[in-house]
């Protein structure tokens, strides 16, 4: 084998190592940055659905200081946060990518919906009629006690905690695969850095052999 030929060679695979390091490097660090975004998603997720959870209790919590007092202002409070809470609904659906979550949040939208309509509004213009002498605060009890409070509420937040599990179980899966990948990206990156300094060593040694020993001769 000629010299120039030995020197192709062994800087060729010198030159192959180094473009395998990068490519390894590249795919680590395209998957632990998918990582960062998946993280950041799920958390941005977990507080859209924290502040859709503390609405709706501070929503049912308006309609039964209301009930009680017959405070005008409770009532416009349970209005506004009524509002708040359609809009938080909303906005979370509009920034997340997850189609399961769109559904979830459509859900609850739904459900909550349907309490209003049902049970928050029926309630309320009773309310009006105590207030206006038509009926008694007794009936008003009756009804409340009839009607199934928490029942759309309950399913609301059912739907909410199976939606941060799933948001869970996907952040933790993104974080494994992260990790699996750093570990080989290293191991590779660590065999790769040796044996490339092992054949260019090689290759030092035998060309500088393949110059210096016909010169002697």
């Amino acid at each position: 084998m000629t010299i120039s030929r030995k020197l192709y060679t062994g800087f060729g695979s010198i030159l192959g190592i180094l473009v395998l390091l990068f490519v390894v490097s590249f795919v680590a660090s395209h998957i632990e940055h998918a990582a960062r975004s998946t993280a950041a998603e799920s958390l941005q997720s977990i507080q859209s659905i924290e502040r859709i959870r503390f609405q709706v209790m501070q929503t049912g919590l308006d309609l039964r200081n209301y009930l009680l007092s017959g405070d005008p202002r409770m009532e416009s409070a349970k209005a506004s946060d009524t509002k708040t809470l359609g809009n938080a609904l909303r906005e979370a659906r509009d920034k997340t990518t997850d189609a399961q979550l769109r559904e979830v949040y459509s859900s609850i939208e739904s459900n909550l919906q349907t309490w209003e309509d049902e049970y928050a509004a029926p309630l309320i213009a009773k309310r009006h009629q105590v207030d206006a002498g038509q009926t008694t605060v007794s009936d008003l009890q009756i009804i409340y006690l009839q009607r199934s409070a928490n029942n759309q509420v309950e399913r609301s937040v059912s739907a909410m905690d199976e939606a941060e599990r799933g948001i869970q179980k996907a952040l933790d899966k993104s974080e494994e695969s992260a990790n699996y990948s750093a570990t080989i990206s290293t191991v590779v990156l660590s065999l790769g850095t040796i044996l490339g300094a092992l054949i260019g060593m090689f290759v030092a040694y035998r060309t500088s052999t393949s110059i210096t020993q016909p010169l002697t001769e």
